[in-house]
Parts: C-alpha cells; sequence; structure tokens
C-alpha cells in the first residue's frame, strides 16, 4: 500500500524482441535449468531442506521493480538450526532460499 500511495511512474529499458510474457499475455517460460541446478546445489551446501515438489509462487510487486506487476519466486527450501554460514561475526543463519527471476530493469522512477 505504501508503494501504491507514492503514486510513481517508471520508464524501463526494452528490448526490441520483447515477448508477450512481459505483458502477461503468454505463460512464462520455463525455469533456467542451470538457475535451477545451482540453487538446489547452494541447498545442499547449507543444509536446507528442499521439498520433493517445487512450486513457483506468482507475486505481486508494485514498487517499480518489473513491468508486469508480478515475479516469480521458486521456494527452494527450509532452512533450520544447520542451515548457517559461519562468519568472522558468528554463525548467520539462513532462513529460506528462494529463486527469483529477473523481471525488469528500471532506468527512471520518481
Amino acid at each position: 500500500m505504501q508503494e501504491f500511495l507514492k503514486e510513481k511512474e517508471f520508464t524501463y529499458y526494452s528490448y526490441p524482441n520483447c515477448c508477450s510474457v512481459e505483458t502477461d499475455s503468454k505463460f512464462p517460460n520455463e525455469l533456467n535449468k542451470e538457475a535451477l541446478l545451482i540453487s538446489l546445489q547452494l541447498s545442499k551446501m547449507l543444509k536446507i531442506q528442499t521439498p520433493d515438489i517445487l512450486q513457483i509462487m506468482k507475486k505481486i510487486v508494485i514498487d517499480g521493480s518489473n513491468t508486469i506487476g508480478y515475479q516469480r519466486t521458486l521456494l527452494v527450501g527450509k532452512g533450520d538450526e544447520n542451515s548457517y554460514i559461519e562468519t568472522s561475526f558468528g554463525k548467520v543463519y539462513i532462513q529460506d532460499l528462494n529463486l527469483e527471476e529477473e523481471s525488469a530493469t528500471k532506468i527512471k522512477g520518481n
């Protein structure tokens, strides 16, 4: 609601060969298999529990960070007390691991 009340206008960088996915008039393309594989490998390295079935979520985004008003997110796994990265400040626990698509590049917004 905070983003909506700002009444922002946005200009986006676009390619001549933009497809109908950006206008939400076509089903999204398949997931990037390399990105999915890397996410699953990272999940194993961080001891994150990956569900048997991965479900793509379509979330509403109105902050101008994409052209079509939504972004696809894939929850790759949920962390627990064993899911952390050791740093010089101590353990940093990982709660979730998500794979998100890059929807657009905002070049101007007020």
